[in-house]
This record gives C-alpha cells, structure tokens and sequence, in this order.
C-alpha cells in the first residue's frame, strides 16, 4: 500500500528520519566480512516503513544488523552521566539510552 503525507509533514520528519536511517547503516549493519564470517550475505538489509495511524505517522526502521551492544551502550551510559556507577539497568533500559540527546 501507500501512504500520502503533506510535504510539510516530511519536512519535520527529515532530521529524524536522517539520524535513524544513519544510525542504522553506521551502527546497525556490518561491515561485509564480518557478516560473510556470520553466515550473511555480504550486502545488509535495511527496511523502511511508513504508515498513518490516525492524525499520525509512523516510521518503523529495521535493518538485519548484529543489534544493539548492550555492553557498549552501558559503557556509553556510564561516560555520559546517564547511568550511575552502582546501577544496574536492565536490558529495556539500555535500550533507551540511544535516544537520549548526544548519545551517539
């Protein structure tokens, strides 16, 4: 299907829509041998999906990537103040971390 949006509406989702769609090839796929040596095709995949819910749109980036490094976000967390050093987060909390502001 297909989805219509008012140009006006893209142009506020651009800077969003270029930070994950960043965020997914710089961080999210690999590099071609290490996805070869994974048993991957050398070439990653990154879905987009745009859909209207309502007075709503919703993005939905997806890409066939390793997924998040846990331990390296909570080591990013600590650097930055969001984590204290004695806390322990679980996994949901961690991954929320890549959306706080200049977490990446």
């Amino acid at each position: 299907g297909q989805t219509q949006l008012d140009r006006s509406v893209l142009e506020r989702m651009s800077g969003a829509f270029e930070h994950l769609l960043r965020n997914s090839v710089s961080h999210g796929i690999e590099a071609p041998e290490a996805r070869v040596a994974a048993g991957k095709d050398a070439t990653g995949t990154l879905r987009i999906e745009v859909r209207q819910q309502g007075n709503e749109v919703l993005l939905n980036f997806a890409d066939d990537g390793a997924g998040l490094n846990l331990a390296r976000i909570r080591e990013r967390g600590l650097q930055l103040g969001l984590i204290a050093p004695d806390a322990e987060p679980d996994e949901a909390q961690l991954k929320r971390l890549i959306f706080a502001p200049g977490f990446s």
